[in-house]
């Protein structure tokens, strides 16, 4: 096996730790750096922010939101760098020398089968090559993604190893608000609010579904959902879908309805929402009154609204307690975000402070 450098190894891998840490909420530096003066009066950055979050929300917390990732990305690595510093030390040993001996421990050797079905994987890439020829390539393709995998995990061990982490950087959150007219599920008194801006014909959104029931059977009342339309204009059968939905909350059955219109995402046109509707168990006729009246219509035409000023440009769109996440993330990444909300929801508690609803 030839030798590795894995302090480049270190500065290679994007070491995302899934353990949940100590979060403390990060306290405001006070930003006042003077970026312009008019007559003698001065203008500050935290005031230019300030009015910035109020023009527009949404491009404000893409910005804040990018800048974060930037820092936690780096800070992860940072901290990886460090308890891999202090664990070698213990062992008396270099960071190089704990790595070169602690790694190769976690991988295991790449096997033919495992090459043989890389290679009909990877066919539209490897077409005109024989599997003689793309072997070697193959094979250190794998091996290379096995020690970033044993890197990850080392790390993940010492760092849960660890009861000396503390993270204050807080991420960017915004005000995300609700109405009577949203559909819910969970309690409001729940820690974790999800507010999901969504497309009944939007594929994607319809991969989240099964993602969502996970995190609420997981969570339980810890969690609280709550949908939001965001009807894409490239999508037409999406806004009367939506209106449809808020005609089956009008009648308590949001969710079956939901769940019907997903399930026929293919054939979404207005006569299919009515057949829908007494499937999902309505009443019909209020229902198609409801619908061809256009009685919520200005309700989602306000949740477009909302969205657009958030900031959505894509579906699903997630905010978890004022946080941004976009597309149908894995159950992993939803987790993630999740813990580390109870956990600072948790320190306000201790701390005899409460969160802010979002």
């Amino acid at each position: 096996m030839k030798e590795r450098n894995y302090s480049v190894w270190l500065g290679t891998f994007a070491l995302m730790s899934a353990l949940t840490v100590s979060i403390q909420c990060a306290r405001s530096n006070g930003d006042d750096q003077v970026v312009a003066t008019v007559a003698g009066h001065e203008i500050t950055l935290s005031q230019v922010d300030q009015r910035w979050g109020e023009l527009d929300p949404g491009s404000r917390m893409q910005a804040r939101q990018q800048m974060y990732d930037g820092r936690t990305g780096t800070l992860d690595q940072m901290i990886a760098e460090k308890v891999i510093e202090l664990a070698a030390h213990a062992k008396g040993v270099t960071p190089d020398q704990l790595l070169q001996t602690e790694i190769p421990k976690r991988v295991h050797a790449v096997t033919e089968d495992e090459i043989a079905a890389a290679y009909r994987e990877a066919a539209d890439q490897t077409r005109g090559t024989t599997l003689e020829q793309v072997r070697p390539r193959i094979r250190e393709y794998l091996q290379e993604q096995r020690y970033g995998a044993a890197l990850h995990a080392l790390v993940d061990e010492l760092r849960k190893a660890s009861n000396q982490i503390e993270i204050s950087l807080d991420p960017p959150r915004l005000q995300v608000n609700s109405t009577s007219s949203d559909p819910v599920r969970g309690p409001a008194t729940a820690p974790v609010t999800i507010v999901e801006f969504s497309d009944f014909q939007c594929p994607f959104c319809k991969q989240a579904r099964p993602t969502l029931k996970k995190i609420q059977a997981a969570f339980g009342d810890r969690v609280r959902l709550i949908h939001r339309n965001a009807p894409l204009p490239n999508h037409p059968d999406a806004m009367p879908a939506a209106e449809a939905g808020q005609c089956a909350h009008d009648q308590g059955k949001f969710w079956e309805y939901h769940d019907v219109l997903f399930d026929n995402q293919q054939a979404l046109e207005r006569p299919r929402l009515k057949e829908y509707a007494v499937k999902a168990g309505l009443d019909s006729e209020t229902f198609t009154t409801c619908l061809e009246e256009g009685m919520f219509r200005r309700n989602v035409e306000q949740d477009v609204i909302d969205a657009q000023a958030y900031g959505v440009s894509s579906t699903p769109t997630f905010f978890i307690n004022g946080r941004i996440l976009m597309g149908a993330v894995p159950y992993e990444t939803l987790e993630k975000v999740i813990r580390e909300e109870l956990a600072r929801n948790d320190s306000l508690v201790a701390r005899g402070e409460t969160a802010a609803r979002r």
